[in-house]
């Protein structure tokens, strides 16, 4: 589906199905120079599982408008003002890297518009190596080899997905590139030691699943981190 937020048309995949504005929403973020598509599986299940399903392009990805946003705050607005667009008061929020660190601002700066969240590879603070920043600065596609180089392992980027026929790095390598290298410069810390503090007061329990050591990052990352179940 297609919609106007602040004067610029964003496209949300909303699994085959209709919103219903009877049914809870979830909202799904993705992390830099990706776009609605990596949560393809996702999507589809809660569309058909009684959710409505908003797996948005911010802009400057995938099928949205606009310029790609130049820091975490100005990402969480954006989020806000989607919610307002579509008329939606409440609604629960996944989000992946860059995009789970905007969910977290959504959260602690909106906590009455997010019911829960759940974060794939958070890290806060969320440095990130000197020779992915410089390729990103300098267009260079060297940049997306690296992300996808880190993103998989030795193994998996041989092969060894459980769908047959499926090159997940490959898939990677052709997904960013729709989006500027550039888009990886938005800076991803908050503006305030503060900000971080309100996070963690956030009214919703926290279950880390697995951590990692995170080669893009250079940090100790949580794989996969969720408040409470976004099913329940």
């Amino acid at each position: 589906m297609q919609a106007d937020v602040n004067g610029c048309s964003v496209y949300a995949y909303t699994g085959g199905r209709d919103v219903d504005p009877a049914q809870p929403s979830i909202v799904f973020v993705h992390g830099a120079c990706n776009d609605h598509s990596v949560w393809a599986l996702q999507s589809r299940y809660f569309a058909h599982h009684g959710r409505n399903v908003l797996a948005v392009d911010t802009p400057g990805h995938g099928r949205s408008a606009g310029d790609a946003h130049s820091s975490v705050s100005d990402i969480a607005d954006w989020l806000a003002a989607f919610l307002d667009a579509l008329a939606i008061e409440r609604a629960a929020f996944v989000g992946h890297s860059l995009g789970a660190l905007s969910v977290l601002d959504m959260a602690a700066r909106n906590p009455a518009r997010v019911s829960r969240i759940a974060l794939l590879g958070p890290s806060a603070p969320m440095p990130v190596a000197e020779v992915l920043l410089e390729a990103a600065k300098a267009n260079d596609h060297t940049a997306f080899e690296l992300i996808t180089g880190w993103t998989f392992s030795a193994g998996h980027q041989l092969g060894g997905s459980e769908q047959p026929g499926i090159w997940m790095s490959g898939n990677a390598l052709r997904l960013m590139p729709g989006t500027s290298s550039m888009a990886l410069m938005a800076h991803p810390l908050p503006p305030t030691r503060g900000r971080w503090v309100q996070q963690r007061r956030a009214p919703w329990r926290s279950s880390p699943v697995a951590g990692r050591w995170n080669m893009a990052t250079r940090c100790a990352s949580i794989s996969a981190a969720s408040t409470t179940s976004i099913a329940t």
